[in-house]
């Protein structure tokens, strides 16, 4: 796979070196020149993406997605494209390897499509209870709002609902999962495109995307422990080389040793060993998710717990609208108790593509490799159905013309077959017997 990376031809400044995404010039601030660097930023990343669709194809194992550097993040499930926001890459400063790496890191995800398990809402209870404790007698229409059901998908507002205490339950829980789906689809891109390894160009670049852009800083200590634990054991891994502070509540929890397996292990031997994919096979996201459940989560729910009592829950100010008509909804609030850590975290995480958008188009194409493989069978049973047919026909015609030179009646020759067809296992059985002896 790696002639993929070396014999690529790019548009010119793609191709060029430099420490940025590409060679535009941005010192102009007129919108206009902003919004011509911008679309010259999307068509050479589009040039850029389009040179290795090949290898995106061969990586993925999956012809039917494509990627399209637009102006957001979403699939379009009727062309199996793959849209990229292309000012957010510009933004963020994305070099041309950062931009593939993010391709393969989202393909990974792809790969690796499984349903969230079952528990999702654990905390929420307990977030609700803080809730209603401080805010209950003194404003229960506040409380009222936090409870109010919502689209968990905006785009499908008939769908599945959650209130926003519930919402902020299930974002806690998925981003534990999404940090360890992440460490996993990083080391099988490096594995599958070896381009991509740690000593390698790419690599270092990655290191660098995680070092500067992603998880930028290696002091964690005002982050909620139950982050710091997480971010501790994900930039470590991706950044090498710079050790991570962390709380010492947290540094022991790092520190210790977890029995699983029959064995001890530490958090980061937990990581290495059941989480990054095998030299020759990948790890099963149930295998992964089996693990951590185990091991990592009840240290990462220990230490939520923990930041939850310490959380006092503020209301959100009420926020006039710039035409001064009512308020914003931003003052229902979102129910979570770390909602700007969170915030920040979904704002760098390259993972942009929004989970229900993966999710429709892993049961489109479900559906779709169900219609096919009914096609298929369909197909099949007619091709064998009538090579039976036809070899009945052919016998009847022999047999009409047996019966017409020998002067017999057809009904009593199809008589005839059927004991013959009667006795026919019979004799198999007799025949075998035979063969023995």
């Amino acid at each position: 796979m790696e002639q993929f990376f070396e014999n690529t031809t790019y548009t010119k400044k793609v191709d060029q070196e430099s420490t940025g995404p590409f060679s535009v010039d941005s010192a102009d601030p007129e919108k206009e020149k902003k919004t011509a660097e911008l679309d010259q930023y999307r068509q050479e990343a589009q040039g850029l993406v389009d040179s290795y669709q090949r290898f995106f194809t061969t990586f993925a194992k999956d012809v039917s997605l494509s990627f399209k550097i637009s102006n957001g993040f979403y699939i379009n499930l009727e062309k199996g494209e793959v849209n990229m926001d292309a000012k957010w890459f510009s933004e963020k400063g994305f070099s041309r390897e950062q931009i593939l790496w993010a391709c393969m890191h989202e393909l990974s995800h792809f790969r690796d499509l499984a349903e969230d398990s079952d528990g999702v809402m654990k905390n929420f209870e307990y977030i609700r209870e803080k809730w209603e404790e401080k805010y209950g007698a003194s404003d229960p229409e506040y409380i009222e709002t936090l409870k109010k059901q919502r689209p968990v998908n905006p785009k499908k507002p008939q769908g599945e609902t959650m209130s926003a205490i519930e919402g902020s339950a299930y974002k806690i829980h998925h981003t534990f999962y999404n940090i360890f789906d992440d460490i996993y689809v990083n080391n099988l891109v490096s594995r599958k495109a070896p381009a991509y390894e740690a000593d390698e160009k790419g690599g270092k670049e990655i290191s660098r995307l995680y070092q500067e852009k992603l998880f930028s800083g290696n002091d964690y200590t005002k982050k909620p422990l139950h982050l710091q634990f997480v971010y501790a054991l994900i930039r470590q891994e991706m950044v090498q080389d710079e050790k991570v502070i962390v709380s010492e509540e947290v540094q022991k929890m790092l520190d210790q040793k977890i029995a699983f397996a029959g064995k001890q292990y530490s958090p980061a031997e937990i990581v290495q060993i059941f989480i990054k994919p095998r030299k020759n096979s990948d790890t099963l996201a149930s295998q992964r998710y089996f693990a951590l459940k185990k091991t990592l989560e009840p240290i990462f729910q220990q230490l939520l717990q923990k930041d939850l009592k310490k959380w006092d829950p503020q209301k959100p100010e009420k926020q006039e609208q710039k035409n001064g008509e009512g308020e914003n909804e931003e003052g229902e609030g979102s129910g979570n108790p770390f909602e700007q850590d969170y915030t920040e975290y979904e704002e760098n995480n390259p993972d942009q593509i929004s989970e229900y958008d993966m999710k429709e188009w892993k049961e489109k194409k479900n559906a779709d490799d169900a219609e096919k493989n009914e096609k298929e069978a369909q197909i099949k049973a007619s091709e064998e159905k009538s090579s039976e047919e036809k070899a009945r026909e052919s016998q009847d015609d022999m047999d009409k013309a047996f019966c017409a030179q020998n002067n017999l009646e057809y009904s009593t020759l199809q008589q005839f077959r059927k004991i013959e067809s009667e006795v026919e296992p019979y004799l198999q059985d007799l025949s075998r017997l035979w063969q023995k002896i």
